[in-house]
């Protein structure tokens, strides 16, 4: 998947493709692995894009962002500014 800007100020946009429709979580961690932010979200087959707009509300610094699929888990790190 991917996630931009990054750096994020404000609103975080993630693009990823899915093999089929699921129900996801998004979490947004930070470096001690506390969750500062979950949202779960319906996916279709083939490419999704979900747009995060509070991510204003979080304190500058490095998270985690990471989505669970029926593919697997996946993390990216995420810098905000």
């Amino acid at each position: 998947f991917k996630a931009y800007p990054n750096p994020v100020k404000d609103v975080l946009m993630v693009q990823l493709n899915s093999t089929a429709s699921y129900t996801s979580n998004v979490l947004i961690t930070d470096l001690k692995g506390r969750i500062v932010m979950s949202l779960k979200v319906a996916l279709q087959k083939g490419v999704n894009s979900i747009r995060i707009s509070d991510i204003d509300r979080l304190s500058s610094g490095i998270y985690f962002i990471t989505i669970s699929l029926g593919e697997g888990i996946f993390r990216q790190k995420l810098i905000k500014e």
